[in-house]
């Protein structure tokens, strides 16, 4: 029978062995143990600097959050809506009137101003489904393009005023 080795063979492995497990050969205070995985949020790990920085970070990001919600009051959210209906009536007679230019002019204003909720939508929509029929029984009433052109600047100076670029309103 074959035998692999001698005797002192099996103790170089049996302390490498050892050493790779870390078993047996230093004492408790001697060995150098990996550090217990960190718990995700805690900061008991952290030095004290990255501990400031972390609140300062977690405050920073509140106020970020709150701020639309902070935005979110509009002083007169009526005015808004009724501008936007105003802008609606335009966008019909516009439309009821073969003014693409016009109607596209009120559409862009809408986009640019109005905030993406529902309910300035449902206003649009419905001013302008409104203007167009009215505007539809009495064709020969249809103002000019100039005429359509010098209301939507002076809409868009009170939306301007109402509903900045990029401002969230009411809801």
């Amino acid at each position: 029978m074959y035998t692999s080795g001698t005797a002192g063979d099996a103790r170089r492995r049996s302390s490498r062995q050892q050493l790779r497990f870390g078993s047996g050969l230093f004492e408790p205070h001697q060995r150098k143990d990996r550090p217990a995985a960190p718990i995700i949020g805690s900061s008991r790990h952290l030095p004290r600097h990255s501990r400031a920085m972390s609140r300062t970070l977690l405050l920073s990001l509140l106020i970020l959050v709150s701020g639309p919600v902070a935005a979110d009051s509009d002083p007169d959210p009526t005015a808004a809506l009724a501008a936007i209906g105003d802008l609606g009536r335009l966008n019909g007679q516009a439309l009821a009137c073969r003014q693409t230019a016009s109607a596209s002019q009120a559409k862009t204003l809408m986009i640019r101003h109005a905030p993406k909720t529902r309910r300035y939508g449902e206003v649009f929509e419905e001013r302008t489904s409104e203007a167009f029929l009215a505007q539809g029984r009495d064709v020969a009433a249809c103002p000019s393009a100039e005429v359509l052109r010098g209301r939507l600047d002076d809409l868009s100076l009170r939306l301007q005023s109402l509903l900045p670029v990029g401002q969230p309103a009411a809801r």
